[in-house]
């Protein structure tokens, strides 16, 4: 039996199970024989069980190597802080064949990371674009997503290609940015949203009037601020990992805020019609990007290779180096 291990079972990793077992269900409806499993792992036991609650995951394993043992791919569903030393215990416990894929955002450190603690493995970065964050675990999470993908230069086309499969089977699109492209604009998309975020607590409930503002506050400076309400070691650790890109972006932020400022501090009619310019602008943008125009000619046929996963992962994957 041919084995998918998920390791790390949160929102992410727990609908790329559901989507999986999906996917495989409908994959033996063609092929009754194929055996394949997915197999999920978890430091957090309460994570392994509510996985198994909701049939993410064939079964869990109590440790990471029983997790992992005679797998053929491996995904790790990890935020950035947590790659690494995962990675680390991997790399004694993989066989030559595995493939290993992730979904942190840096991908030019998790690429460099697998080449110094992967080396016998075949490594593709990943990082799935979710408009929005699983609130909890679906197998539509990636439907329509688009789905970044990062194989390491001198890595094996097969298993870059069971990677696309991987991700066609989840529902997604995938495409091959440049990491280091990838990676300044994750910073925009990312880390500058979280940023402001916290600033803008930082103003208004240290900027004096708090306790007032306290039972003021409402939904907006709520959903404001929601992005504060994540963990802040990631964040931290997000900062540090990027330090200069992030800087980058809270300069471009800030200048735009400073320009924002300067229209409002004017008072003239000028600067009112300046300031409705540069909102309706913003709204404008905001509404193209999240609700763009369905384009009514016919889409280029997609090359699928999600036949290059079910040969892996049923078996009829040549072995490297036989």
């Amino acid at each position: 039996m041919q084995r998918i291990t998920i390791v790390g079972l949160d929102n992410i990793g727990a609908s790329m199970g559901l989507a999986l077992k999906r996917w495989i269900g409908e994959a033996q409806k063609a092929d009754p024989n194929g055996a394949l499993e997915v197999v999920g792992f978890d430091y957090d036991v309460a994570r392994q069980r509510a996985a198994e609650r909701v049939h993410a995951v064939d079964r869990t394993q109590w440790s990471l190597s029983k997790a992992v043992q005679d797998a053929s791919l491996v995904v790790l569903a990890l935020p950035a802080n947590e790659t690494r030393e995962v990675m680390r215990e991997l790399g004694a416990l993989l066989s030559d064949d595995a493939i290993v894929t992730d979904t942190a955002p840096h991908k030019q450190q998790c690429l460099r990371w697998a080449a110094e603690l992967l080396p016998r493995v075949q490594f593709v970065g990943g990082f799935p674009i979710v408009p929005t964050a699983p609130e909890a675990p679906t197998a539509d999470a990636f439907a329509g997503a688009t789905y970044a993908l990062f194989p390491q230069p001198d890595g094996d086309q097969e298993s870059a290609q069971v990677v696309v499969g991987l991700v066609q089977a989840l529902g997604a699109e995938p495409f091959f940015p440049d990491p280091a492209e990838h990676d300044a604009l994750y910073a925009a998309a990312g880390i500058l949203p979280a940023l402001a975020a916290t600033a803008m607590m930082h103003t208004v409930a240290f900027g004096g009037g708090w306790k007032d503002m306290a039972k003021m506050g409402g939904g907006d400076l709520a959903a404001a601020t929601a992005l504060v309400g994540l963990d802040p070691a990631r964040l931290v650790h997000d900062v540090g990992l990027s330090p200069a890109e992030a800087e980058r972006w809270l300069d471009g932020y800030i200048f735009r805020l400073t320009e924002l400022r300067d229209l409002v501090r004017r008072r003239d009619p000028e600067a009112t019609e300046q300031v409705q310019r540069f909102i309706q602008d913003a709204h404008i943008v905001r509404e193209v990007w999240l609700h763009p125009q369905r384009s009514q000619t016919e889409k280029p046929e997609r090359f699928v290779v999600t036949d290059h996963l079910t040969r892996l992962l049923l078996g009829s994957r040549r072995r490297r180096g036989r």
